[in-house]
């Protein structure tokens, strides 16, 4: 596929909307039942840290992970059911090819799911947090929430679901500075989120 990785751009205005906007594309593939039974259940691999029954050790190592943990616990029986889309589950600009100053391609659809469409918007927040790009996750949002025309449902949860990902395996995402730090940062904003 042609393109490259744009993981830092010189402009990140444009590049966060279009990024937005490719996800809200996404979102609005229409999945028959065949097709909704052939893909993971989005909902269940996103919360995947919680089927322990109790914080688990790798979350114990993080100074946040037990209370990620149990809020995230807390939170997950009063859920609010959303439409359910297809969801990348792995939507970060990573897996985000462009060419010409233009989406290309979304890679890496291994794990393919039907769910919540909140838990894309999610990891693609944590991922630009820990990236130093914080302000233009909040555009990323809005720009999202302006495609669907409605506000995310249930994005303090899957933003703290997210944050499980790099606290299994910290080496090279959250295991030196800055981005231990942004990681923090990123969770005490989920938790706020999610109370409010």
């Amino acid at each position: 596929v042609e393109g490259t990785q744009v993981p830092s751009p010189s402009d990140p205005t444009p590049w966060a909307r279009a990024l937005a906007e490719m996800l809200a594309r996404i979102h609005q593939v229409p999945c028959g039942l065949e097709t909704e039974a052939f893909l993971l259940n989005a909902n269940s691999e996103a919360s995947w840290f919680l089927r322990s029954g109790a914080v688990p050790d790798y979350m114990r190592a993080n100074s946040q992970g037990a209370a990620v943990w149990n809020m995230a616990r807390d939170l997950l029986p009063g859920l609010k059911v959303v439409e359910p889309t297809l969801v990348h589950i792995d939507y970060s600009p990573g897996n985000i090819l462009w060419a010409g100053g233009r989406i290309s391609a979304i890679v890496d659809w291994e794990e393919a799911a039907y769910g919540d469409p909140g838990i894309d918007v999610a990891y693609c927040r944590m991922q630009m947090s820990l990236k130093g790009t914080g302000s233009v996750a909040d555009k990323f949002l809005d720009a999202y929430e302006r495609a669907v025309g409605q506000r995310i449902s249930n994005l303090g949860f899957w933003e703290l679901a997210a944050a499980a990902r790099p606290m299994f395996s910290p080496e090279g995402w959250i295991d030196g500075s800055p981005a231990k730090e942004r990681f923090g940062q990123f969770i005490d904003d989920a938790m706020v989120r999610a109370r409010a």
